[in-house]
């Protein structure tokens, strides 16, 4: 094998050694970026539970025409 092939195959596995790296870091990122829309929208359903439970709210509504 010459010098110059065994350079440029090197280059090749850092470079894919990078994406690897790169495609992990932004897989977690994912994650926790998911996670936290998943902790708003729970919080927001706890904060709107008591008002949708509401006495007189649509418990017993007449649509009669």
């Amino acid at each position: 094998m010459d010098p110059a092939s065994l350079a440029a195959s090197l280059a090749t596995a850092r470079a894919g050694q990078t994406q690897q790296i790169l495609a992990a870091k932004m897989m977690k990122m994912n994650a926790e970026a998911a996670q936290s829309v998943v902790a708003m929208l729970d919080a927001a359903q706890q904060n709107l539970a008591p008002i949708t439970r509401a006495p007189g709210m649509g418990a017993q509504v007449d649509i009669r025409v």
